[in-house]
């Protein structure tokens, strides 16, 4: 038994020194231009739209010019939009009703009309604080509408989201701007430990600069 039990652990402090002590492997270095080729060899159509500030479902909507619109989605290979709405089981939702708060039947309408990955990084995805943001992202969830930009914790709103097409598989990443709107407090936080992360979008910081020419400074000068 002695015998075996210093097997073990030989064979243990052998896997750990193999893993990150001296015997470990050098890193793998990744080609960035091999990565960031286009893997999707087909023609492919990605239809991008603005903002989907959407309440209630309206793709049953028989609108000639609407139903046009929703063709080009429906046919194309990828679509993606920037789900600026919030929403939620009115009945029983229990947080803040401020801003746009549309039923929780709203995401799989917004799936239906041919949306495959949505945004949710943007100056209205914590109106109803980060209560009525994860309460939409589980009715996005539930309907199975891929979102990126918004999640539980930093690493979540940052990551990048899939959807495997029949053409590829295709990712992306969302962020908004911080500042005035929304405020920096919509960040999400990094999680440390055993004590969580903030819930919040992922956030980039953004310094503004007035960039004036020699003349534009003269003329300031002459005028005071």
């Amino acid at each position: 038994a002695a015998g075996a039990l210093a097997a073990a652990l030989a064979l243990t402090i052998t896997t750990i020194a193999g893993q990150g002590g001296r015997g470990a492997a050098p890193p793998v270095r990744l080609d960035s231009a091999k990565d960031m080729e286009m893997k999707i060899t087909e023609p492919f159509t990605l239809a991008s739209v603005g903002d989907l500030i959407i309440m209630r479902p309206v793709s049953q909507l028989n609108e000639p010019a609407f139903q046009a619109a929703l063709k080009i989605v429906k046919d194309s290979d990828f679509a993606v939009g920037n789900f600026e709405a919030n929403s939620a089981d009115l009945l029983n939702y229990n947080g803040p009703m401020r801003g746009f708060v549309g039923t929780k039947e709203t995401p799989a309408d917004v799936k239906a009309m041919g949306f495959d990955l949505v945004n949710r990084a943007n100056n209205h995805a914590i109106e109803g604080t980060e209560m009525g943001m994860l309460a939409t992202n589980a009715l996005l969830e539930e309907a199975g509408l891929v979102y990126a930009g918004s999640g539980k914790t930093l690493e979540d709103a940052r990551a990048a989201h899939f959807v495997d097409t029949p053409k590829g598989r295709v990712g992306m990443m969302g962020m908004t701007t911080l500042g005035f709107n929304p405020a920096s407090n919509a960040a999400a936080s990094y999680r440390v430990g055993n004590t969580g992360g903030k819930p919040g979008v992922n956030g980039v910081n953004l310094t503004r600069y007035e960039v004036v020419s020699g003349d534009q400074i003269a003329a300031l000068g002459k005028e005071g």
